[in-house]
């Protein structure tokens, strides 16, 4: 039986058993519960000028070392003219948490795919990652369609905030990137790299976009 066939049995099993008794909603519902309050980053579109020093930043810290195979911040630009740097919005749901069906303790309540307690950044145990991109699937679904497949290390590829010290905040020159503490109230909406630029260039340029201006 190969590694990932063997997670997803071993997985499966324990998430049947723990629904079973009663423990399976606990986990569901509240996979953040200990970690308090979820960080991400936050980019005010507006400033953004699309120098690309947030991706370099990414690139840097991570794809040069390994961590990831391509930067996790990337400028898309639009019509306008108007950059959109798009990052994990730390969504306040947790869409791929919440679709992640593993864990590496279950007692304690901790997914595969969960929330750092000391970083509060999203954080993945490698050894029980199966591979099975639900997380990656939710992220479209239901997020900004950031997460990643990793080729070389079988796993997804997220935005870890760079350990708790993000790379891209200092190297933006217009400081339009922060890290900030996610409320779990908030409306994200969009979550799309689309319909960001179409409310942009209207608040910025005072026009509607035609529709190919913003694929």
């Amino acid at each position: 039986m190969k590694r990932r066939e063997f997670i997803i049995a071993v997985g499966t099993a324990v998430g049947a058993n723990l629904t079973g008794c009663g423990l399976g909603p606990l986990i569901s519902d509240h996979p953040e519960a200990a970690s308090g309050p979820l960080r991400a980053l936050r980019v005010d579109q507006d400033q953004c000028i699309g120098c690309r020093f947030c991706e370099e930043a990414c690139h840097d810290t991570n794809v040069s070392t390994g961590r990831n195979e391509g930067p996790l911040i990337t400028v898309h630009p639009f019509s306008g003219p108007y950059h959109v740097a798009w990052a994990c919005l730390g969504c306040p749901d947790l869409p791929c948490v919440r679709a992640c069906d593993y864990y590496s303790d279950p007692l304690r309540h901790e997914k595969a795919l969960r929330v750092d307690p000391a970083t509060r950044a999203l954080t993945l145990d490698r050894h029980w990652c199966a591979g099975c991109e639900r997380c990656i699937e939710a992220c479209e679904r239901e997020g900004a369609g950031v997460l990643r497949w990793n080729d070389s290390e079988y796993i997804a590829g997220f935005c870890h905030l760079c350990d708790g010290e993000p790379a891209c905040v200092p190297r933006c020159p217009v400081n339009a990137i922060e890290l900030i503490e996610v409320d779990r109230a908030a409306d994200l909406s969009p979550r799309t790299i689309r319909e960001t630029a179409r409310q942009g260039i209207i608040r910025v340029h005072g026009f509607e976009p035609l529709p190919e201006d913003v694929n």
